[in-house]
């Protein structure tokens, strides 16, 4: 499986289809997160940029993922594929002794 940042342009101004789709793509990007297809998503306090790691088993497998996005005709993205990317660990909870 490889690793891909996904470099998301949302648009500026917010139309009401742009709006009414906003819950669906939250759900995708929930159900992408459970399934491993996402490993993080961000998005900027504008809302008009958002980020994504993205686990793939090739760009093109990426890039149809991407395509059934229902916000997917209102962005344009940008694809790196990468050869490191760490995390902070989220295991156990930190230990805090008071």
């Amino acid at each position: 499986m490889q690793k891909f940042m996904v470099t998301v342009t949302l648009p500026a101004e917010f139309t009401g289809a742009y709006v009414a789709l906003i819950p669906k793509q939250r759900a995708m990007i929930v159900k992408l997160l459970s399934k491993g297809k996402l490993s993080s998503f961000s998005l900027n306090n504008t809302r008009t940029t958002a980020w994504m790691v993205a686990n793939s088993k090739s760009l093109a497998s990426l890039e149809r993922m991407l395509e059934r996005f229902p916000m997917h005709e209102y962005f344009t993205y940008e694809i790196s594929e990468l050869i490191l990317h760490d995390t902070e660990w989220a295991g156990l909870p930190k230990m805090v002794l008071n």
